[in-house]
C-alpha cells in the first residue's frame, strides 16, 4: 500500500464526519481548524506534485509519518490537505488514524 499527504485543490462537499480534535495538554485552546473524517463520498480534487510523506507500507504494519522538526508539513490557514491512500481500492477497509497537529499564529 502507499499513503501520502496531498494538498486539495477543490474540496467539494464531502460526505464525512466533522471531528473535534482532542487537546494535547490541559490549558490548550480549542482547535480553530475544521477536521473531517470517515469520508465516504465526493472525494476532493488534489493538486498535482504536492505529495508529502509519500511512503509504501505493509497493510499489517501500517503507515507512520514522524518527520523531524525541520521536515514537518506546515499548512497555511486557508489550505486544505488530505491523507490519501494511493494505488489501492480495497473492497472493505477498516483503519485507525491518529494525527497530531499544532496550530500556530
Amino acid at each position: 500500500m502507499e499513503c501520502t499527504f496531498q494538498k486539495v485543490t477543490t474540496l467539494g462537499v464531502p460526505t464525512a464526519t466533522t471531528l473535534t480534535p482532542t487537546k494535547s495538554e490541559q490549558g490548550d485552546q480549542v482547535a480553530g481548524s475544521t477536521v473531517k473524517g470517515n469520508v465516504t463520498a465526493s472525494e476532493p480534487t488534489y493538486t498535482a506534485d504536492t505529495q508529502y510523506g509519500l511512503k509504501g507500507f505493509a497493510s499489517l504494519a501500517g503507515y507512520e509519518f514522524a518527520p523531524v522538526p525541520e521536515e514537518r508539513l506546515y499548512v497555511a490557514g486557508a489550505d486544505t490537505w488530505g491523507l490519501r491512500l494511493l494505488n489501492t481500492t480495497p473492497t472493505a477497509f477498516d483503519c485507525d488514524v491518529r494525527l497530531a497537529f499544532r496550530e500556530m499564529g
